[in-house]
């Protein structure tokens, strides 16, 4: 069973990887554009108008934080497999410091 959530502590790692990646205008209109509908990294950057490598570096800092994910995968005309992006389905929760109640967020 998938989960439905994705749990950050403030002092881990990822909580940092999450700051940073909504508060970068780049990472926001990737979001935005992706909640409308999955798209491959080219659609994105000629919707958006970045550029390939821009974009690839803020897919990743996207991935790392867990806000999007690969979806479905495409073939392109030169019969290359190309990865579709989503903002992953879950909620994200944010707790100050681990503790046992963390059971009560899973389903």
């Amino acid at each position: 069973m998938t989960e439905k959530y994705v749990m950050v502590n403030l002092e881990d790692e990822k909580s940092r990887k999450l700051g940073e990646a909504i508060s970068n205008p780049t990472c926001k209109k990737i979001i935005n554009l992706l909640a409308e509908k999955e798209l491959t990294a080219s659609e994105i950057s000629k919707e958006l108008k970045i550029p390939l490598n821009s974009l690839d570096y803020n897919l990743k800092k996207l991935i790392d934080s867990g806000i999007i994910e690969k979806g479905k995968h495409f073939w392109s005309v030169k019969g290359k497999k190309v990865p579709a992006y989503k903002v992953v389905n879950k909620v994200i929760v944010i707790q100050p410091k681990k503790t046992s109640s963390s059971s009560v967020y899973s389903k």
